[in-house]
């Protein structure tokens, strides 16, 4: 495994940490203590408890200054699982910009710890980049997070965290990982790369796979860039996910 702090760049770093790929709070608001692995290239596919789910990716100081992003992603799922329940609050208001950044720290830690059986396993990454993940850079405009419909059948729901890349072949034979798409309770977030993507994906059509016979097909959903009011309807119930982005 990698024992490299992926935001090394900024400078500070100290010991290195088991960073867990997909945040633990996110597993924890799932009520996850294990997790069905499948493609993922340094991890067997079967059932692996949550705390073998950790890469040497970061250290203890750029880890702790990005715990509110793991928060942000755990509150989304805690809002989803209670989804239909006693008590469950209609509308969730969340900063949209912490939120992608949430994402894109996910999509840096799958690419660092070299999960990703298709994907090209990065050690380092752009400063403009990992700046964007601290939010000291803003994310450029026409990248960044996208939200689709929620149109998930029930097993498809029942996947409650789900993560894979899309990549493509360049002309000189490397692979670019061009988004990640993360599947909260049947609630795909993508965060694109290319501002050309989401028109990239209507042309060429293409599915993300998650392993275990379930794969998304992009093109058959609407994603919405930087949705401001976004509905999840479940069982003829409306709930509302606000997002608040800045002018």
């Amino acid at each position: 495994m990698p024992r490299q702090c992926w935001a090394a760049s900024l400078g500070g770093c100290n010991r290195i940490s088991g960073e867990h790929v997909i945040p633990r709070a996110v597993l924890e608001a799932s009520g996850q203590r294990s997790v069905s692995t499948e493609g993922l290239a340094r991890m067997p596919t079967g059932t692996v408890g949550t705390s073998a789910m950790t890469a040497n990716i970061l250290c203890n100081h750029h880890n702790s200054l990005l715990s509110p992003l793991d928060e942000t992603l755990a509150a989304l799922q805690r809002w989803q699982v209670a989804m239909g329940k006693p008590g469950a609050q209609h509308e969730l208001r969340l900063h949209g910009p912490r939120l992608e950044r949430a994402v894109l720290k996910l999509f840096l830690g799958t690419l660092a710890s070299g999960w990703g059986a298709a994907a090209p396993t990065l050690r380092q990454f752009d400063l403009e980049v990992v700046r964007s993940v601290f939010g000291t850079t803003p994310v450029p405009m026409g990248c960044g997070l996208s939200v689709g419909h929620n149109t998930w059948n029930s097993r498809q729901r029942s996947m409650e965290v789900a993560v894979s890349t899309l990549n493509s072949s360049m002309a000189d034979g490397t692979v670019q990982p061009q988004c990640v798409v993360v599947v909260l309770n049947g609630l795909p977030l993508l965060f694109s790369t290319s501002p050309t993507l989401l028109a990239d994906i209507r042309s060429f059509k293409p599915k993300v796979d998650f392993g275990q016979g379930l794969a998304l097909d992009l093109a058959a959903m609407e994603f919405q860039y930087h949705p401001s009011t976004f509905i999840c309807d479940m069982n003829g119930q409306n709930y509302r996910l606000l997002l608040d982005w800045p002018t």
